[in-house]
C-alpha cells in the first residue's frame, strides 16, 4: 500500500527544496473521506459518553438517587466502533441489587460491530460544517456513526456544536505546512472542495472544505483566503498538488502568487491517460 513519506523535520530551505521534491516523486494515499472521519471521531466519542449515560440514568435514575433497585457501579475499560474503526472507551456498570447481577448495556451492545458509514448521511454532516451550520452537523454525526439520533441529548448537541466550531475555526498558525492538496470531492448529491496539508514532518491536517457545485476560482479565492485569514502562513513557498481545474489554479495564483508552486497530480493524470 502506498502510504505518506516522511520529510525531513528541518527547517532551512535545503530541506524544504528536498521536501517538496520527495513530495512531487512519492506516491500517496489520501484518503479525505477517512481524514474527515478521523477529525469527527472526538465528537462521535462524546455522542457514545452521552447515549451510554443515557441509558445509565433510564436503568438507575439520576446520579446519587437512592430510588429503584439498579445502581450505578463504577465503569470498566471497554471499546466501541466508529465506523469501522475500533476505539477504547469507559464503560458505565449498573448493578441490579435486588438480583446481585449487572445489567447488560443494549447501547455499549450495539457499538460492538464495525458500522459501514452512509454517504448520504455523512454528505448531511459535510454539508452542515461547509456551510457553519454546526448544530445540524452534529445532529447528523450520531446517526453517521451508528448511534441513535434519540439517543443524544440538547446537552451533547450545544457541547459539541461548540467543538465543531472550533475544529474549522481552529488556527494553523502552528503548523508549518508545506504542501496543499485541493481537489473537489462528490459526497452524495454534495460536492465539496477540502484543502488538505502537509506539514514538514509529514502529518496530514484537514485544512478546511467548502461546499461548491464547481471548482471556479471565485470560490477558490475566497476559501484560500479564509485559510491565510486562520493564520496558513506562505512565508516560505507552497507546493499546491491540484488536479487540472483551472478554477484552482487561477484561485491559486490570485491568493498566494509567487509563494505558490503548483504540481499536477501524477495519480489524475495517470487515471486521465
Amino acid at each position: 500500500m502506498k502510504t505518506v513519506k516522511k520529510a525531513v523535520s528541518k527547517s532551512n530551505a535545503k530541506d524544504r527544496v528536498q521536501a517538496y521534491r520527495e513530495l512531487v516523486s512519492g506516491e500517496y494515499e489520501i484518503d479525505s473521506l477517512v481524514l474527515m472521519i478521523q477529525q469527527l471521531i472526538p465528537i462521535g466519542l462524546m455522542a457514545v459518553e452521552d447515549a451510554l449515560q443515557a441509558e445509565v440514568s433510564r436503568l438507575a435514575g439520576e446520579r446519587y438517587s437512592r430510588d429503584g433497585n439498579s445502581k450505578r457501579w463504577g465503569s470498566n475499560p471497554g471499546s466501541d466502533f466508529l465506523g469501522n474503526q475500533k476505539l477504547s472507551i469507559r464503560v458505565p456498570r449498573v448493578r441490579d441489587m435486588e438480583n446481585n447481577e449487572e445489567l447488560e448495556l443494549e447501547t455499549y451492545h450495539q457499538l460492538q460491530s464495525p458500522h459501514i458509514i452512509d454517504e448520504r448521511v455523512f454528505a448531511q454532516v459535510i454539508n452542515g460544517i461547509s456551510t457553519r451550520k454546526y448544530a445540524r452537523a452534529v445532529e447528523k454525526i450520531p446517526e453517521t456513526f451508528g448511534i441513535s439520533k434519540s439517543s443524544v441529548s440538547r446537552k451533547f448537541i450545544k457541547a459539541s456544536t461548540k467543538k465543531m466550531k472550533e475544529l474549522n475555526n481552529r488556527d494553523l498558525s502552528d503548523k508549518d505546512i508545506i504542501a496543499i492538496f485541493m481537489d473537489g470531492k462528490s459526497f452524495a448529491e454534495n460536492e465539496v472542495i477540502i484543502a488538505l496539508g502537509v506539514t514538514l514532518q509529514g502529518e496530514k491536517v484537514i485544512l478546511g472544505m467548502i461546499e461548491s457545485n464547481t471548482e471556479n476560482h471565485i470560490v477558490c479565492k475566497e476559501f484560500l483566503q479564509k485559510l491565510k485569514a486562520r493564520g496558513l502562513s506562505d512565508k516560505n513557498k507552497l507546493l499546491f498538488i491540484i488536479d487540472g481545474s483551472k478554477g484552482l489554479r487561477k484561485g491559486i495564483d490570485q491568493v498566494f502568487g509567487k509563494q505558490a508552486l503548483v504540481q499536477r497530480c501524477q495519480w489524475h493524470k495517470r487515471e486521465n491517460v
